[in-house]
């Protein structure tokens, strides 16, 4: 019965439940954000402008309105034997277009029939153009032109921040990326350093043995696996933050097993060369390497049309109204319509309304709606431009320091390995102590995971310069 369970066990295909792996690259990565919940609300937002510009056209469309209606009603005989009865019947169609220019225009047909006990069928046709003139608060479009222009800028407003936001998006994954790539480097790193400490207790443990170390070393190196295991089990930990950061942006990578792609640190780190000597030419920022003077000069335009806009609020509503037509009467639609066109027998119209404001309140409220407006624009423009600024004189100020703090870092790193090795042989020699060795153990780490943050930490600042500075030309900015 045992031996049975052995080998169902040996030959249980585990591999059945195995996860599912993605392979991660930045490549990988950014091939998800087409379908990912952040692209849907950058999306939605630019679709949320697009159908309030659309809206605000639609105003000034032709429309067609119609109705018809019949009636019918029977009372009690005022007269004996006449009881009053009637029917009426009526039905119209107009053909409207509102204006940006303040006017509307009408052309419209009408039909109207009624009996009653002394008159049957009577009926009159209708042919009518109308036409209504704002004389003050959208006089000539002042106000109609100005919100369609305000719907449309907004739109323009919306497109560059979805660039602008799809690029920042990019950029953020592509920082997680690198983020699990350090991490990732440094556990392999503490892991290698975990290794080594457990060969050299184990020596150390021969080596009392013989009396050539005390409890002393063997307590130091016990330590010493202690730290390099907590060290690795760390950067595991930020391994698993990164993935969970992941997953939050690809719901489709829950529950997957990352397995990372080939990558080139050292084509990362010349595309980081080449972009600081392109854009770090100047103290000034140029103009030409970002959206966001683009999107300034809209939000200026956009604020001077709400400006317009709410200045009428307080405004006085005078409006004139006019109809000229042509009608005809007749018993029977066929007399009625004669009589139409050939009588031509003509009607007009003309009326003026006016709606004044009795109080101050309307002024007031309009004040601070202008105040609001220019407020807000202002905050946005200046907190961004300080932004652009502020980040352009820092890489341009400390570019030649970057490339020494990377290089030095480097050069540091060699050297520190070479005497690593030294160390070691001089250790299983018995010609240093074991402190010795582990002081030489602690810089060499140290300084391996301070070049692999640096460099990490260098590189995620230019994704947040090229974020901003989309349009540099920058091979960094991009992914092949």
């Amino acid at each position: 019965m045992k031996a049975l369970l052995i080998i169902l066990l040996v030959n249980f295909p585990y591999d059945t439940y195995s996860k599912e792996t993605f392979s991660l690259s930045e490549k990988s990565i950014l091939g998800l954000l087409e379908n990912s919940p952040e692209t849907s609300r950058l999306e939605s937002e630019l679709l949320f402008s697009k159908a309030e510009f659309n809206r605000a056209s639609d105003r000034f469309q032709y429309t067609v309105d119609a109705n018809a209606k019949k009636e019918r009603s029977q009372q009690d005989a005022i007269i004996p034997n006449f009881p009053p009865t009637s029917k009426a019947s009526t039905w119209s169609a107009t053909l409207n277009k509102t204006t940006k220019y303040g006017m509307n225009f009408g052309v419209g047909y009408a039909s109207q029939r009624q009996s009653n006990n002394f008159l049957a069928d009577a009926s009159t046709r209708q042919f009518v153009g109308k036409i209504s003139v704002d004389l003050f608060r959208d006089f000539l479009g002042r106000s109609s032109n100005s919100q369609l222009k305000s719907a449309k800028l907004n739109y323009e407003v919306a497109k560059i921040q979805r660039k602008l936001g799809q690029k920042a998006l990019e950029f953020r994954v592509r920082s997680i990326y690198w983020n699990y790539i350090a991490a990732k480097e440094s556990r392999d790193f503490a892991q290698k350093m975990y290794k080594s400490s457990k060969d050299q207790l184990k020596l150390i443990k021969r080596k009392k043995r013989s009396d050539v170390a005390d409890d002393g070393d063997i307590a130091r190196f016990a330590s010493l696996v202690s730290e390099r295991q907590a060290q690795s089990l760390q950067f595991e930990g930020l391994l698993r933050q990164y993935e969970a950061e992941l997953g939050q942006i690809f719901p489709s990578l829950v529950g997957k097993e990352i397995n990372i792609a080939p990558y080139s640190k050292e084509l990362m780190l010349n595309q980081i060369y080449q972009c600081l000597s392109v854009v770090g030419k100047g103290n000034q920022y140029d103009k030409k390497h970002t959206l966001f003077d683009e999107l300034f000069d809209h939000k200026r335009k956009r604020l001077q049309e709400q400006k317009r806009l709410l200045s009428a609020y307080s405004d006085v509503d005078v409006r004139l109204e006019g109809q000229v037509g042509l009608i005809g009467a007749g018993v029977g639609e066929g007399n009625a319509h004669s009589n139409l066109t050939d009588e031509k027998n003509t009607f007009n119209s003309v009326g003026l309304t006016i709606s004044i404001p009795i109080d101050g309140k309307r002024k007031t409220t309009e004040k601070t709606q202008l105040q609001l407006a220019k407020a807000q624009v202002d905050a946005e423009v200046r907190g961004q431009e300080s932004n652009l600024e502020s980040l352009h004189s820092i890489l341009a100020e400390n570019i030649k320091l970057i490339k020494e703090i990377i290089q030095t870092r480097s050069i540091n790193d060699n050297h520190l390995e070479k005497a690593l090795k030294d160390s070691r042989k001089k250790f299983r020699q018995a010609r240093i102590t074991s402190q010795q060795l582990v002081q030489e153990e602690d810089r060499y780490l140290s300084n391996a995971i301070q070049l692999i943050s640096t460099q990490r930490d260098i590189l995620l600042f230019m994704f947040d310069y090229l974020s901003l500075f989309t349009e540099a030309p920058c091979e960094l900015k991009d992914v092949k």
